[in-house]
């Protein structure tokens, strides 16, 4: 025919190779045609390729498997892989992004669509694609997204890449990664021994927790300018250092690079800083400041109680021992008291809990009392039972300062359990009435273990359980009577003075004294203290104690008979009452005075001695007799009689003006054993009187009315008290009759 179709099958292309094919036409007549037809084409069986990015914070990473914080855009490269000499041609990508956990695609405004649309295009720019439809705003937290593209070159027919042939899985971390430091402890301190190690946690969350990087940042000071660069501190801004942590969602990390050269100076302060970044990009919020302080300094301590001087010794009734401690940098943790009943050497003889010395090596035990900068332990109290009156025990105080460094002082001490003792001199103990108290006396010793009397107190009490009051010198105070201590003390004078220098020593005191009250019972107590501290008063029962009834008023007597100048030819007794209210009497003395200025002395007149011209009565309750009087008087002379009462006080009247001169004082009574005379002078009649004539005889004519004469008693009589008279008659034979 004139013309034909034609084909042919039978050649094997290989791919991605530049073909010509060349055809000419043969007639009938063998006659060739003169042009030739050619066709040149690459034969491309290859799907084109692409690759996954993600701009993330100005940087493209590979998007399969990737954990990222935000988005920018979306990006990588379609290319039509082979033989690079005739490259194909891809036409714009198709863009498809599925949220996981929803399983739904994006749509162009949100994951709205059940299967990848093929409405969204790329951007393209061979062999470069982005999108920017989906930034950071579209995504959420801790969810996977996938991506993918569908991609065709220009072959006829196309080769096609289509959806989830390839594409990348990667997840969305916004959350903020959590770091702690947990040493050094906020406020905390340093020692220098060891390394210093600044530690603690990093904790991300979220779908796929992972921790990229943890960097501390240590200032030297609060003022935050000068900062460890890993060598030395230097000035400027913040310095990060990395600490090359990274891993799974929580980890531990830690830095050891600050060494105590650099730290320089003990007392200076240091801040501790970290951060932590997670892999996603997610930067922590700033940990710290922790402060601590550089602290290589020990603390010091001392022992106060027991002293040094004179003997070390520990008191029986004060087992507190005490002290001071002081840390200038980062102050005391603690104070600890350890006891050993093996002074000599540390080995063993230790305060164990059981209160026996049988631990081989120290057991510190915690003070008590602790104030910051003074200390007291009474934990020796715990093994005073098992303590020797007079053998020595080692004390070990351990002061730990706030960076663990530890000072220990020690002491010897010897244990002193003897309890002074003290007596009275005045008053005397047996007394139970004073009538005078200037000054209280008495003595007192230290028992063995012999020391030295160092003070000697005295108190004043009155009233009893429920009314206890002690003197505190100026006004009495309520106070209880079994708490000594509470008590107002006054300090005695040794008469050896001074106190301390020897174990007996004699005392008095003028300072507990006051206007004493009579009939008011009082009580004088002494507490004597040794060189050791032992005191009698830390134990009511150790305290000497006196009471007596304090009694300065005099004894009320009296003489009954004879009357005041009664007159008696003789007196063989005085008698008379006697009386006191408070003490009670205790004897009745009298005196008898000649006027010739002498007294009796129970045998003579003699010259007043008033030692023994108080003579003794006899007493009953309430009256005297006294019987030893003179057999004989003088006659016609006026004697005087005195008498004074004692009372158990031993108040003692004075003797009244001057006794062997006064005429008013004391009970006067009469001796008279002369009889009065007396004359008959005259008759009195109706005619006159008629005087009579002694020894004659008188005639007399009339009434006789009366009669009158004399009488007398002499100038030391008593008197004449009365007058009779009898008339008489004469008998013829001149008798009376």
């Amino acid at each position: 025919t004139s013309s034909t179709v034609w084909s042919y099958s039978s050649v094997n292309f290989v791919n991605d190779r530049r073909y010509r094919i060349e055809a000419r036409a043969v007639d009938n007549t063998d006659l060739y045609s003169v042009t030739y037809a050619t066709a040149d084409f690459v034969y491309d069986t290859s799907s084109p390729t692409y690759t996954v990015q993600l701009l993330v914070q100005g940087q493209l990473i590979t998007a399969d498997n990737a954990l990222i914080r935000g988005l920018t855009a979306s990006s990588g490269t379609a290319t039509d892989s082979g033989n690079p000499a005739y490259p194909s041609t891809v036409v714009t990508p198709k863009f498809a992004m599925r949220q996981n956990s929803t399983m739904l695609w994006w749509n162009g405004s949100g994951f709205l669509a059940a299967n990848p649309p093929t409405n969204i295009d790329a951007n393209f720019a061979a062999p470069v694609w982005w999108y920017t439809g989906i930034s950071t705003a579209h995504l959420t937290t801790d969810v996977s997204y996938y991506l993918t593209l569908q991609v065709e070159d220009l072959a006829g027919p196309v080769n096609r890449k289509n959806f989830y042939v390839a594409g990348a899985t990667f997840t969305v971390d916004q959350s903020t990664p959590i770091i702690t430091i947990q040493q050094p402890v906020p406020n905390g301190y340093f020692n220098g021994i060891g390394a210093f190690i600044a530690s603690g946690t990093a904790v991300d969350m979220g779908l796929r927790p992972r921790i990229n990087k943890v960097e501390v940042a240590i200032a030297s000071g609060a003022a935050q300018n000068i900062w460890w660069n890993g060598a030395s501190f230097t000035g400027g801004s913040i310095n990060y250092i990395d600490v090359s942590t990274a891993g799974a969602g929580t980890l531990t990390w830690s830095y050891d690079g600050l060494t105590s050269s650099g730290m320089a100076v003990s007392g200076r302060s240091f801040e501790v800083y970290a951060r932590v970044t997670d892999e996603a990009g997610n930067v922590s919020l700033l940990a710290g400041p922790t402060n601590f302080i550089y602290d290589v300094e020990r603390p010091t301590t001392t022992i106060l109680f027991p002293t040094t001087s004179p003997n070390n010794k520990l008191p029986q009734t004060n087992m507190t021992i005490s002290g001071t401690a002081f840390d200038s940098v980062s102050g005391l943790r603690a104070v600890s008291v350890a006891f050993s009943s093996n002074p000599a050497t540390d080995a063993g003889g230790w305060l164990a809990g059981d209160n026996t010395f049988s631990s081989a090596s120290p057991i510190y035990y915690s003070t008590s009392g602790w104030d910051g900068s003074f200390w007291q332990s009474t934990v020796a109290l715990a093994g005073q039972s098992n303590m020797t009156s007079g053998n020595s025990y080692k004390v070990s105080v351990r002061a730990m300062d706030r960076a663990n460094r530890v000072h220990i002082a020690s002491r010897t001490i010897v244990y002193d359990a003897g309890i002074p003792v003290s007596g009275f001199d005045n008053p005397k103990s047996t007394k139970s009435y004073v009538n005078n108290l200037p000054t209280i006396s008495g003595t007192s010793n230290d028992p063995a273990p012999a020391g030295f009397i160092t003070n000697v107190e005295i108190a004043v009490s009155t009233g009893t359980s429920g009314t206890f009051s002690n003197w505190d010198g100026n006004t009495w105070n309520f106070v209880d009577e079994n708490s000594p201590n509470l008590w107002t003390w006054f300090n005695a004078t040794a008469l050896n003075a001074p106190f301390g220098d020897n174990a007996s020593e004699s005392w008095s005191s003028t300072n507990a004294t006051m206007t004493w009250l009579s009939g008011k019972v009082y009580r004088i107590h002494v507490s004597a203290q040794d060189d050791a501290g032992n005191r009698q008063r830390d134990n009511v029962g150790n305290i000497a104690v006196t009471t007596f009834t304090y009694d300065n008023g005099l004894a009320v007597s009296s003489i009954t008979a004879p009357d005041v100048f009664h007159a008696t030819q003789s007196l063989t007794a005085l008698n008379g009452t006697m009386s006191d209210s408070v003490s009670g009497i205790n004897g009745v003395q009298i005196a008898l005075r000649h006027p010739n200025q002498t007294f009796w002395n129970g045998g003579s007149f003699v010259t007043y001695n008033a030692n023994t011209c108080w003579l003794d009565a006899t007493v009953f309750s309430s009256s005297w007799i006294y019987t030893n009087l003179p057999g004989s008087y003088s006659d016609q002379t006026v004697y005087r009689a005195f008498v004074r009462a004692m009372d158990n006080a031993f108040n003692v009247p004075a003797d009244p003006g001057s006794i062997d001169t006064t005429i008013t004082e004391g009970t006067p009574f009469r001796i008279d054993r002369t009889s009065p005379t007396s004359v008959v002078n005259s008759i009195v009649t109706t005619v006159g009187t008629r005087a009579l004539i002694p020894g004659g005889t008188i005639y007399i004519n009339g009434a006789i009315a009366g009669i009158a004469g004399t009488a007398s008693d002499g100038a030391g009589g008593v008197g004449v008290s009365q007058v009779k008279f009898r008339v008489s008659s004469f008998n013829v034979t001149g008798a009376i009759g």
